[in-house]
């Protein structure tokens, strides 16, 4: 059927020829974006896929940045606490010199105690200074820190574990007090055991010492010597004598605090430095506070009026808990150990047992340590008193602000590693360590007396433990948690990328084929259109 009216083959030609238009027009399209989803249309469930990826591949660029950043402020930090670590081997270096009484004299000692000092000092300067642009990262901003009322308690550390407690503070229960191993002979030394020779020897940790009693001498004369030559060989055990455990019984009744305890105890035997700490005001302060008076202390400090007075020996270890042990062996049986000529291990030492919050707590010495799983999870305390009772006798409590860095590490919400670093500081280093000098923190190091240079060598030592530790730790983080992340993340990286790429990318070479196709077929078309067209001038030959 031939019509002239309606040209039904140019209709279907061009209709063709309008839909291969589109389709080499998004083909164009395609080939000049790189994208074969340029429009909702062009895919709709694949748009929502691929516009979910460009999100996550935004946030895994972005913590790539973060983790490396990360980085950058640890690195920062760990320089700094290697400059401190060099300091304290020399302050170490200092205090064992000074520990040298044999040759050193007071200007050698005056010499040895300023160099400290400016270590110390430096310390400090480091701990100050050390940013990572404005944030400062030593000086105990950047991790857990806490605050103590109570007597004789105090704050040693907390990390990142640790909850925050709140201004009512974390409460401090103790049911046992530490106590150090100790031994008291059954029989006393007299006259007639030291003129037959007595020979004591005491081993701890390696050392030894062999004391020879000194015949024709005094008891006391005998005491002193046999002190002195505890003290001299630097061994963990002192020798306790009668009017030590009388002071340090009254003083620890009266509930002192144990930092002016532990300065007075220190020098009870030097009539004038004890005058001297007598008279300082903070110490006369503490006194008053528990009803005692100089005079209280001058007279339970006094030696005992007949140097010949038979005495039992007290031997005790220097550290608090189950732990520290020393041997000891006498000729006499009795007189230290149980049997003649036989060591007898002496390791009846307690470490403090308490709760903190309610929760049963771990404690090691003087130190009570909280559980794991806990709100107090790597909260440490010390309590120094002799306070306790079965049902948990409260000693105080601990306020602990919890500063510790958080560091977004993933593309994702709820994606985030902690860190803290503790405080790094004269006085925030070597805070828990037993000394007779009473030294609280290195800040109070003084190497001018033999004992101040051998506790002070125990207190350095435990700084370097503790700074190492800190590098330690810091060192496992970021190769654990910031290095190992990093890795991941690239590879996350590129892995969604290549996600999207599949969903999102044109394929060049498939476009190009349809692009050539299409345009053969829009020649076609357009040669068909203008043969249809033509088609009804045929007709017109049958109106002639």
């Amino acid at each position: 059927m031939m019509r002239i009216k309606h040209n039904i083959a140019a209709l279907n030609a061009h209709r063709n020829l309008v839909n291969n238009n589109d389709v080499t027009n998004k083909t164009l399209q395609r080939l000049s974006s790189g994208m074969k989803i340029n429009q909702a249309a062009d895919g709709p469930a694949s748009l929502v896929v691929s516009e979910k990826l460009r999100a996550q591949i935004g946030g895994l660029r972005q913590a790539i940045d973060n983790s490396e950043i990360g980085i950058a402020m640890v690195q920062t930090a760990e320089g700094a606490l290697n400059e401190v670590s060099a300091s304290l081997v020399t302050m170490r270096q200092l205090a064992v010199h000074a520990a040298n009484e044999a040759v050193n004299d007071d200007e050698m000692l005056h010499a040895d105690q300023e160099e400290i000092n400016n270590i110390l000092g430096m310390i400090d300067r480091i701990s100050r200074d050390a940013q990572y642009g404005k944030k400062h990262l030593l000086d105990g901003s950047r991790g857990a820190n806490g605050v103590t009322s109570g007597a004789n308690l105090e704050f040693v550390s907390a990390n990142e574990q640790t909850k925050g407690s709140g201004l009512g503070g974390y409460k401090i229960e103790v049911v046992e007090a530490a106590t150090r191993s100790k031994l008291t002979g059954t029989i006393a030394l007299t006259n007639e055991i030291i003129d037959r020779g007595e020979q004591i020897t005491i081993e701890e940790d390696g050392k030894t010492i062999n004391f020879n009693t000194l015949r024709g001498e005094t008891v006391e004369a005998n005491l002193n010597a046999l002190k002195k030559t505890m003290a001299d060989s630097n061994i963990a055990v002192e020798l306790v004598l009668p009017n030590q455990q009388k002071l340090e019984s009254l003083l620890e009744d009266s509930d002192l605090r144990s930092s002016i305890r532990h300065r007075i105890v220190g020098v009870h035997n030097n009539a004038d430095a004890l005058e001297e700490v007598l008279h300082q005001e903070d110490v006369a302060t503490a006194l008053r506070e528990v009803g005692l008076n100089a005079e209280d202390i001058r007279t339970a400090a006094a030696n005992i009026t007949d140097s010949n007075e038979p005495q039992f020996i007290t031997l005790r270890h220097k550290d608090y808990g189950s732990d520290p042990v020393f041997s000891v062996t006498s000729t006499t049986a009795g007189l230290v150990a149980a049997e003649s000529d036989v060591p007898q291990d002496i390791k009846n030492g307690r470490d403090i047992a308490g709760k903190i919050q309610g929760e049963v707590a771990f404690g090691k010495g003087q130190v009570l340590k909280g559980g794991a799983f806990t709100q107090a999870d790597g909260l440490e305390v010390i309590y120094t008193g002799s306070k306790g009772s079965e049902s948990g006798e409260f000693v105080g409590s601990v306020t602990v602000t919890q500063n510790s860095m958080l560091f977004q590490v993933g593309a994702n919400s709820g994606q985030i590693v902690t860190h803290g670093i503790r405080e790094i500081t004269s006085k925030g280093l070597a805070r828990a360590v037993e000394n007779l000098s009473g030294f609280k923190s290195l800040a109070d190091l003084d190497v001018r007396t033999t004992q101040g240079a051998q506790d002070a060598i125990r207190l350095i030592d435990k700084a370097i433990q503790e700074v190492s530790g800190t590098r330690g730790r810091m060192g496992a983080f970021h190769k654990n948690n910031l290095q190992s992340n990093l890795n991941y993340l690239r590879s996350a990286h590129e892995n969604v990328t290549k996600a999207e790429s599949v969903i999102r990318d044109t394929d060049v070479a498939e476009e190009m084929t349809l692009y050539t196709r299409n345009q053969i077929m829009m020649e076609a078309n357009v040669a068909m259109l203008a043969q249809a067209n033509q088609a009804p001038s045929v007709l017109m030959r049958l109106l002639q």
